[in-house]
C-alpha cells in the first residue's frame, strides 16, 4: 500500500478520487487488477471526470462534495467508487471520523416500522446541507409483504441545483431496519450516494398518532465512518400540513428544543410524480 493525497489516487487513468479527509490509502496494483476498465471509462467520460475534479477541491468542506456529486455523479462514477472503494477495498480514505453526534435521549417509546410503509415528504430541517432538496420525498417498501423482520427498502428522490445553475432530479435507495429491537424508535438508515456508502441511525423524537407527520433526529456517516454528519428534519404525508397540524408542530418542535421557524424550507410545488 502507497500513500498518496487523494488527488492522485488513480494512478491508471491519471483520475483525481477526492474525499472529505485529505489522504488516502491506495492499492495500485488492486486497482489496476480489478478496476482498470472502469477506471478507463470514467477517464472517458465528462461528468465522471468532472466529478473527480470537482471533488479534488473540496478537501473537508461536505458542502463542496455534496455539491459535486449532484452536479456531476452519474453511473460510471458510482461504478468507479464501487469497484475502488466497496467491492475491492482498493482504496481506503481516512479514518474514522473525530465527528460525536449530540444524539437526543427523548424519543417515541412506541413505534412499528410499519407505520413508515408509503411516501413520505421532507418539508425541512436543521441541516442546510443536506435537509433543504426542493421536493424531496421518501417512499418505504417491505422487503418482504407484511413482514417488519425483514426491514424496508427506502427510495429517496429530491431536486439539485448544479453548479452550472440546471436543475436535476437525483435518486437513492437505502435499506431502513431496527436498530435497536428493544428501542423502536432508533432505525437503521443505510446506502450508497454515488457509489459511496452511508450509513445513519434515525432517532424518532415524534410521530403523531395517525402517522401523518413525524420529527426525526439523524446521526450519519460516510465513506465510510470518515466524516460524520447530523440533523432533524419534519416529514409529513402531504406537501403541505393542515393548520391544526402546523401548531402542533410548532408545539413539538419546542419541547425537543428546536425552533421550527428556523427549518429551512423546501419547494413542494410543481414537484414530479
Amino acid at each position: 500500500m502507497v500513500k498518496l493525497h487523494v488527488c492522485g489516487i488513480s494512478v491508471i487513468v491519471g483520475l483525481c478520487l477526492a474525499s472529505s479527509i485529505v489522504l488516502a490509502e491506495v492499492d495500485v496494483i488492486c486497482l489496476m487488477q480489478n478496476c482498470a476498465d472502469v477506471s478507463f471509462k470514467c477517464a472517458t467520460n465528462p461528468n465522471c471526470v468532472r466529478a473527480i475534479q470537482c471533488l479534488s477541491n473540496c478537501a473537508a468542506d461536505q458542502k463542496c462534495t455534496i455539491g459535486c456529486l449532484d452536479s456531476y455523479g452519474n453511473d460510471l462514477f458510482s461504478q468507479f467508487t464501487t469497484c475502488a472503494i466497496i467491492n475491492h477495498k482498493c482504496v481506503v480514505i481516512g479514518g474514522p471520523s473525530p465527528f460525536k453526534c449530540t444524539k437526543p435521549s427523548d424519543v417515541v417509546s412506541r413505534f412499528k416500522l410499519s407505520e413508515l410503509q408509503g411516501k413520505w415528504y421532507k418539508l425541512g430541517g436543521t441541516n442546510p446541507i443536506y435537509d433543504c432538496y426542493d421536493c424531496s420525498s421518501m417512499t418505504f417498501t417491505p422487503n418482504e409483504e407484511n413482514d417488519n423482520e425483514n426491514g424496508y427498502t427506502v427510495q429517496i428522490q429530491y431536486l439539485a441545483t448544479t453548479a452550472g445553475g440546471d436543475v436535476r432530479q437525483r435518486n437513492h435507495q437505502g435499506q431502513v431496519t431496527l436498530a435497536d429491537p428493544e428501542n423502536p424508535a432508533l432505525i437503521s438508515v443505510s446506502g450508497t450516494f454515488d457509489g459511496i456508502p452511508l450509513t445513519n441511525e434515525w432517532r424518532l423524537l415524534h410521530i403523531d398518532d395517525k402517522s401523518t407527520f413525524a420529527l426525526v433526529y439523524y446521526c450519519g456517516a460516510s465513506v465510510p465512518n470518515v466524516y460524520g454528519y447530523e440533523g432533524t428534519f419534519l416529514m409529513a404525508r402531504q406537501l403541505a400540513l393542515p393548520k391544526y397540524d402546523q401548531d402542533v408542530v410548532r408545539q413539538v418542535t419546542k419541547f425537543h428544543g428546536y425552533n421550527a421557524t428556523s427549518f429551512c424550507s423546501t419547494r413542494t410545488k410543481d414537484c414530479p410524480p
